[in-house]
């Protein structure tokens, strides 16, 4: 059996990737800021229901678990 030896990139071809991948990551985690300032106070206010909204706080809250 033959064995496949791969070069790997060097740092300076990964380094682009990475910080593409972390603007990423921070664009969701101020997306997910924005949902639980937009769920917040003033809106449960607006709306009078609050066990909706503490419903939906948690979904979201529950994404960011797996990070």
């Amino acid at each position: 059996m033959d064995r496949w030896d791969n070069e790997p990139l060097p740092l300076k071809n990964r380094i682009p990737h990475m910080i593409d991948i972390l603007k990423d990551l921070l664009d969701v985690a101020d997306t997910l800021m924005k949902f639980l300032v937009f769920l917040g106070p003033n809106f449960k206010a607006v709306t009078e229901n609050s066990a909706g909204i503490d419903s939906l706080v948690a979904e979201v809250k529950q994404l960011v678990e797996p990070f």
